[in-house]
C-alpha cells in the first residue's frame, strides 16, 4: 500500500477526505506514522484529544460539526458540552478565531443548539449546511481531528492528523463549505419580540415548523402565524430569505 505524503485538493474535498482517511485506517501503523497520522479509538480518547489539540491554537479554530455527534452519545451527559465550552471561552480570550459550520441537523438537539447559541454570543463566527458531510477540528494549520463514521455508533474512530496530504485536503474542504454555508445571526435586535427572535433564529437555522413547536413549547399553528408575520415584514417569500434578509438588517 503506497500513501502519499502530498495531495493536490480537489475541488469539493470531501469525497477525497473520505477515500483517504479510510486507506489510513486499514494502514499499517509503520505507514501512518511516515505520514504523520495516528488512529484514535474510544470516546474518552477522541475527546481528549479534541481538547488537547484545541489548547495548543494560538491563531484559529476551524470546525465542520456534521455526523457523528461524539459528545451527544449520552444525552443525559452533560460534561464533554460544558469542557467544550469553557475551553473555547478560554482559547477566545486568549485571541483564537472559531469558524464553524454546522449541520442543520445539529439544531434538533436541544443541548447542542443551545452550545452553538452561546458560542455565537462569544464571537464565534458560525454558518450552517444541510447535509455536512465531515466532523472535524482543524488547529491552526498544525493538527486536526478527524472523526470516522462507523456502522457501530459505540465505535468512536477518529485520525489525529498532523502536517500531511490529507491535511492539506480537510483544509481545502472545509474553505470551499465555508463559501457554501449560510451565516448563523451573530447579534440581536432589541426590539423584536423575544419569541419571534426565537423563531426567527430557528427559521434561519432550517428547523421544521413542528420542531420549533416543541423547542419553544408553543403550538405549531403559533408557529405558522408568527412566522407568516415576520416573511411579510422582511418581504420574504420563503424561510432561506427571511433569515438573509434579517441578518442583513440587524434583527439577529
Amino acid at each position: 500500500m503506497t500513501l502519499k505524503k502530498s495531495a493536490q485538493p480537489p475541488a469539493t474535498g470531501a469525497d477525497e477526505v473520505c477515500r483517504q482517511a479510510t486507506e489510513l485506517v486499514s494502514a499499517t501503523p509503520d505507514e501512518r506514522r511516515a505520514v504523520n497520522v495516528t488512529v484514535l479509538r474510544g470516546r474518552a480518547d477522541v475527546l481528549h484529544c479534541i481538547d488537547m489539540v484545541q489548547s495548543r491554537a494560538t491563531r484559529e479554530v476551524r470546525s465542520m460539526e456534521g455526523p457523528p455527534y461524539l459528545t451527544m452519545a449520552d444525552p443525559t451527559d452533560l460534561s464533554p458540552v460544558e469542557r467544550q465550552a469553557r475551553r473555547q471561552r478560554e482559547r477566545t480570550v486568549a485571541g483564537v478565531q472559531y469558524r464553524v459550520i454546522y449541520d442543520r441537523v445539529a439544531f434538533s438537539q436541544k443541548v447542542a443548539a443551545e452550545h452553538a447559541k452561546r458560542s455565537i454570543k462569544h464571537g464565534e463566527m458560525a454558518r450552517t449546511l444541510a447535509g455536512t458531510p465531515l466532523h472535524v477540528l482543524i488547529s491552526d494549520d498544525d493538527a486536526a481531528v478527524l472523526q470516522i463514521r462507523t456502522p457501530e455508533p459505540d465505535d468512536v474512530l477518529a485520525l489525529l492528523l498532523g502536517p500531511c496530504g490529507l491535511m492539506d485536503t480537510v483544509r481545502a474542504c472545509f474553505e470551499t463549505l465555508w463559501e457554501l454555508a449560510i451565516p448563523l445571526p451573530t447579534g440581536l435586535m432589541t426590539d423584536l419580540d423575544p419569541l419571534d427572535r426565537d423563531i426567527l433564529e430557528l427559521m434561519s437555522s432550517g428547523v421544521t415548523d413542528d420542531l420549533i413547536a416543541r423547542r419553544l413549547e408553543i403550538s405549531r399553528r403559533t408557529v405558522v402565524r408568527r412566522a407568516g408575520a415576520l416573511q411579510r415584514r422582511l418581504n420574504a417569500h420563503t424561510r432561506f430569505q427571511a433569515g438573509v434578509q434579517a441578518a442583513r438588517r440587524g434583527w439577529l
